[in-house]
């Protein structure tokens, strides 16, 4: 589709959203509206004789009431005779505002076939800023102190439901106001309900259930991102959004139930800058969530100012007097308006250009602009707008599902990248595979060479060259144990290697290894020790298998020893047996130690310069002897050397066999050229080797 179709698609669907939000919200209004042919108070009375007075409607106390400036009226025996000339409309005028305290008076009269004692409610606004509220001379409710004077005077301004019953069809009603907090006056700006008590109460329940609802979805999702942030991401935007979120629930609670702030105990003036920091802060998160949310708003230099003048409007609000910050309150919702407006642009350009999940921040978009505008509107017009929070509801609605389907895109990259990995790891493991079976045969054909060469009686070889034949014997099996390694590492992943268990001598397999190791040494000063006794059980294990894990764990402690002692032991206990390869080499750290038996993890001990292998050796030790059915672990300290511990389950032998391994007298190995002593049971055989082949094996 071309760009011009594309751009014009969003339009068409922004507009259609902000149009579908305008028509609910009028329907709202149309709904809540009171009907028509409601009375109207004239010369301080309204008749609702003629009027029904049901379960489902409530009236509103407009018209004319009567007011006394600077009188505080509780009954109509202090009422003057001049009622007539104190009658005024009770939205307020300049009078009102001149004045610090007064009362408004209204008479109603109601149908007098009505039931006895039949309950009434009035609903109170907000009233600047003290008010108390007498019906039939007897006080009902009120909103902090009223007072003739200041000292006396408590501000609160919060608004009220007072119920009463009557016996009598004529209700006076009492409205004492005063305001010694502000410059305002003492004027009722906003409409005061009357009706039934059940009336009044479904109305405000609705209002409630609705307000609960926002309250409760903003805070759950402000709780899950600050989980998000403190469990999974420490990214800053989740924190954003953790008070974000929090913010606009408080601001909407307080602004349309003043009476939740009661059981902070402020006065009004804190009360006042309270409401004011709540709602700076709900402009500025929402501001600073769009900034990193948007992909371009890097491009905009324009936030850091708009971050700054809201530190100091926060400040003006903390210390300016009351009076003072009513005035330039003003001033304040120009900086919301302008830096919500200077978001727009960007959220839509971002919409347009990179289309995705960018949808829903213009959702967003659309959804605040329409909550900002009709709550301009309500602030400058006389219109009755009841709560509506489907605005900001849709607003929130679109912040979750852009993050959701953020999280699911990220979420997807990060699958499919480990998808791409498994395949590169198993394209790894074919690669190193086909190598070692590449390479097994030509070094299979080498090692035969210089075995032949080396077991030819007739070939006149110096003491030197059969030291460098047998040297290239050692290393090539050096190399077979390295490429069995790369198999295995394959097979060990497909569970494909099948154990060929058997009673097997520890001892003579250790010999065996110790003997493929003494030409590896690279001449560095080593000595092997073996400590495992003649007498010493047989363990019930795949002697191939065994050999491979020893000669993985001596090698390792050869790479890792310049001069010192490796030494070979062995205990039993609890049918099983205990085989310790312990090296006095420069030992790992502890980073080093948690990993040793990952594959491809090796430390770099500086050492030597050649090779140092591939890293598979301990890795594939572990899930061998795991196989076995035994454990293996490490210990080790820096400078002082390294000690390899596993376990495998010992043979069922007799005791029988296990005596008369015990009773081996000494015995002169002359194939080694080695004295092994073993005068008692108790003594350890003990071989000693050096890398100068100064001791032959």
């Amino acid at each position: 589709m071309p760009p011009n179709k594309n751009k014009t698609k969003s339009i068409f669907i922004l507009i259609a959203i902000m149009l579908a939000l305008t028509g609910f919200r009028l329907l709202w209004l149309f709904y809540h509206a009171p009907t028509t042919d409601q009375p109207v108070a004239e010369d301080g009375l309204l008749d609702l004789r003629e009027h029904d007075l049901n379960d489902d409607q409530t009236v509103t106390l407009k018209g004319e009431w009567a007011f006394f400036p600077d009188s505080l009226v509780e009954n109509t025996q202090q009422l003057p005779s001049n009622i007539s000339e104190n009658i005024r409309d009770i939205s307020g005028g300049a009078d009102e505002d001149s004045h610090q305290f007064g009362t408004y008076y209204l008479k109603i009269l109601v149908d007098e076939a009505a039931d006895a004692d039949h309950l009434f409610s009035i609903r109170m606004p907000s009233a600047n800023t003290a008010s108390a509220l007498f019906v039939n001379g007897h006080l009902i409710d009120q909103s902090g102190d009223v007072a003739a004077v200041e000292n006396n005077h408590g501000g609160q301004g919060n608004p009220y439901v007072a119920s009463f019953s009557e016996e009598s069809n004529e209700i006076d009603i009492m409205l004492q106001v005063s305001n010694f907090d502000t410059n305002e006056g003492i004027g009722i700006s906003s409409p005061i309900k009357f009706g039934t008590s059940q009336a009044i109460t479904s109305s405000k329940n609705l209002e409630d259930v609705l307000l609960i609802t926002m309250v409760v979805i903003l805070v759950l999702h402000s709780i899950y991102s600050l989980l998000i942030y403190i469990f999974i991401s420490r990214k800053k935007i989740m924190l954003f959004f953790a008070i974000g979120f929090l913010f606009p629930a408080i601001d909407e609670m307080l602004t349309y139930d003043s009476a939740t702030m009661e059981w902070l105990h402020l006065n009004y003036e804190w009360s006042f800058k309270l409401k004011e920091l709540i709602y700076l802060g709900a402009a500025l998160f929402l501001v600073q969530i769009m900034r990193n949310l948007l992909r371009i708003s890097k491009e905009y230099k324009r936030f850091r100012w708009l971050t700054v003048l809201y530190g100091i409007c926060a400040l003006l609000i903390v210390v300016l007097p009351l009076n003072y910050l009513i005035q330039i309150n003003t001033m304040f919702f120009i900086l919301y308006f302008i830096s919500f407006v200077a978001v727009v642009p960007l959220a839509l350009k971002e919409y347009f250009r990179f289309k995705d999940e960018s949808i829903f921040i213009a959702i967003v978009v659309v959804g605040t602009t329409s909550g900002i505008v009709w709550g301009l509107i309500k602030a400058v017009s006389t219109v009755e707008i009841p709560f509506y929070p489907f605005d900001y509801l849709m607003a929130f609605l679109g912040f979750a599902v852009f993050w959701f389907k953020r999280f699911y895109r990220q979420n997807k990259q990060v699958v499919d990248l480990v998808d791409e990995l498994e395949q590169a790891d198993k394209k790894k493991d074919e690669f190193l595979a086909n190598t070692s079976h590449e390479l097994r045969n030509p070094l299979h054909g080498v090692m035969n060479i210089a075995q032949t060469v080396l077991d030819d009686r007739k070939g006149d070889l110096s003491e030197e060259n059969k030291k460098n034949l047998q040297l290239l014997v050692s290393v090539g099996q050096h190399m077979t144990f390295t490429l069995n390694d790369l198999l295995d590492v394959t097979r060990l992943r497909e569970h494909r290697i099948i154990l060929e268990k058997e009673n097997t001598d520890l001892r003579t397999v250790s010999l065996g290894t110790l003997d493929m190791l003494h030409f590896m040494t690279d001449r560095k000063e080593i000595q092997f020790r073996m400590d495992i006794p003649r007498s010493f059980p047989k363990v019930h294990a795949d002697e191939n298998r065994l050999i491979q894990i020893l000669f993985n764990l001596l090698h390792n402690a050869v790479k890792n020893t310049n001069s010192g002692t490796i030494t070979v032991s062995a205990d039993h206990k609890n049918k099983m047996a205990t085989v310790y390869v312990k090296d006095t080499g420069v030992g790992m750290s502890k980073e080093t130690l948690n990993n040793v038996f990952l594959p491809y993890e090796q430390e770099d001990s500086g050492m030597t310069s050649k090779g140092g292998g591939i890293g598979l050796g301990l890795n594939i030790c572990k899930q061998l002897i795991e196989l076995h059915g035994g454990e293996i672990s490490a210990d080790s300290t820096v400078g002082k050397g390294t000690v390899f511990s596993f376990t495998l389950p010992l043979a069922k032998s007799t005791a029988e066999e296990i005596k008369s391994r015990s009773q081996t007298a000494a015995v002169i190995d002359d194939d080694r050229g080695l004295v092994i002593m073993n005068a008692e049971p108790s003594i350890s055989e003990r071989v000693s080797l050096s890398g100068e082949d100064k001791a032959k094996f």
